[in-house]
């Protein structure tokens, strides 16, 4: 059986040669003069939390290392059954920058992407109400901060940003007028793992080096970590920019390119987060990041008619259907193994020019394309870990065979892609911070009640006056409101849970900031 390659050889090229320009322009990427705007931007730092006891304290208290007072850090509670909103809860009295906000699943909706369209609409329901007081703002807040000027950052709970980024973040978008813009990212485990180390070298190698490049362009791909967007410009995309996508991230980045808006990349603001240290955790993983790449394929049509510019339309475009050198490359070792074995016989119309030119230059084009990436690996390499020669070369070769667990992925992607399994499922954390659990889940535990009180910090409206919900039962509800006019009898509507029922006022308990505690009785 005789297979002709020519075609395979060709894309794989242009791929090639394509990151290799990318590459070289990564060269004039330009970084603005650091100015310290750190008084001109607010920012409110999201970072989505479902069962991450294991991380959030340690987490918690490097954001709150940051050298800037202008921001809160919006700690999103999306259903956790472990301890993580009692840690979180345990940072109130120490520090007023520490906000929770519990996401209620009433809709069955899966994925980062609702949690986080959630804690922006709280942000939103908190600036047009002006009901600052919750969040620990001041009364002129608004008077400062307009829409432009406040920013939404996004975090995974593994997350350990450098403590000057806020200020550096201001630069960016002060300078180069941007709408979002994406920070490098390492692994912080790379010491503790190989695997971990050939993740690292994967982000300061090709992601970081081709998001350079793509700086250049307008069309930088936005990460789960270390990601900002300004309010005004998510507000384009409407009060749920986040889609449903099982890379959000990526989504978002595509969604405010489709409006012409103008992204950009920070490769002296470095985030950190932890490694998979075991390779079937990197290859579900990975697998679901390639399913969330693939799924949206579907913006390729609005990327087309967008007013964003050509260039920026055109690797936009390449970015997302280049996916499939993953799958080429899975051909490629195929039919060389089947040559090998005589099973089939390979004809390539490209390398077989060369060789009948002259042998030793069709060898040098084969080894050219095989190694194309090279270039790329050595840069980070060279950026990043101060060793020899030696051990640069043989990360590389390491590195080489660690690219291969992206074919695997990559099918274990297209198999719940063809049969529509979108459960998004959170990577293991590795990293175990001990913590001291303060009791504060427990302060009703010695009450009698008829009904259980959940706890909850959670925005709404009771009778179109701005609340936080505190808790509630099936017997009744408790609020925080800087408003003490209600009538005694008064009808609940709380279209997030589902409620609307009639309630009576038991309570009325003036506390701090103006602020009033109510009790109210479902009647």
């Amino acid at each position: 059986m005789i297979v002709n390659t020519t075609i395979l050889t060709l894309l794989l090229t242009f791929i090639g040669i394509y990151y290799l320009f990318l590459y070289l322009i990564s060269f004039v990427y330009k970084r603005p003069k650091i100015n310290g705007f750190k008084d001109e931007y607010f920012y409110f730092i999201f970072i989505p939390a479902k069962n991450e006891e294991k991380v959030i304290k340690k987490t918690v208290e490097n954001f709150l290392k940051f050298n800037s007072n202008n921001f809160r850090l919006i700690i999103l509670n999306d259903n956790s059954k472990d301890n993580t909103r009692a840690i979180v809860s345990s940072f109130f009295d120490k520090d007023k920058r520490v906000v929770l906000l519990d996401r209620i699943d009433l809709e069955n909706k899966i994925g980062k992407g609702a949690v986080l369209n959630f804690g922006f609409k709280q942000i939103l329901f908190m600036l047009r109400h002006n009901f600052l007081e919750p969040l620990n703002l001041s009364n002129d807040f608004l008077k400062k901060y307009d829409y432009e000027h406040i920013i939404i950052g996004v975090f995974d709970a593994d997350a350990k940003p450098y403590s000057f980024s806020l200020n550096r973040i201001s630069d960016y978008f002060k300078d180069f007028n941007l709408d979002a813009i994406q920070t490098m990212i390492r692994i912080y485990n790379r010491e503790k793992s190989l695997l971990a180390k050939m993740q690292d070298i994967e982000f300061i190698g090709f992601s970081q080096i081709i998001q350079k490049g793509r700086a250049s362009l307008g069309s930088v791909g936005l990460g789960g970590n270390g990601q900002f967007a300004k309010i005004s410009s998510l507000l384009k995309l409407g009060e749920t920019p986040w889609g449903n996508t099982l890379t959000e991230d990526l989504e978002l980045g595509l969604r405010l390119i489709s409006r012409g808006l103008k992204l950009g990349y920070a490769d002296d603001i470095i985030t950190e987060q932890e490694g998979v240290e075991n390779i079937i955790g990197l290859i579900k993983q990975r697998g679901r990041w390639l399913q969330g790449h693939l799924s949206n394929w579907i913006y390729i049509p609005k990327i087309l008619l967008s007013k964003s510019s050509f260039i920026t339309k055109l690797d936009s475009i390449f970015y997302l259907t280049f996916v499939s050198t993953v799958f080429l490359v899975f051909l490629s070792v195929s039919f060389s193994f089947l040559s090998f074995l005589k099973i089939i016989f390979v004809k390539n119309e490209i390398l077989n020019y060369f060789h009948n030119i002259n042998n030793f230059i069709g060898f040098i084009v084969l080894i050219t394309i095989s190694f194309i990436f090279i270039p790329i690996f050595f840069t980070g390499l060279n950026n990043f870990y101060k060793v020899n020669i030696f051990k640069k070369v043989i990360f590389i070769i390491l590195f080489a065979f660690y690219t291969y667990i992206w074919i695997p992925s990559f099918f274990i992607a297209l198999f719940k892609l063809i049969f529509k399994i979108t459960i998004w499922v959170k990577t293991e954390r590795f990293v175990i911070e001990e913590y001291h659990l303060p009791k504060l889940e427990k302060v009703y535990e010695n009450e009698k009640r008829a009904y259980p009180r959940i706890n909850l910090n959670f925005l709404t409206l009771i009778e179109d006056k701005p609340a936080m919900l505190l808790d509630y039962s099936n017997g009744g509800i408790g609020i925080l409101t800087k408003y003490d006019n209600f009538n005694d009898e008064i009808n609940i509507k709380i279209k997030e849970l589902n409620i609307e029922k009639a309630g009576k006022i038991v309570y009325k308990l003036p506390i701090e900031n103006n602020l009033y505690r109510i009790g109210i009785k479902f009647t």
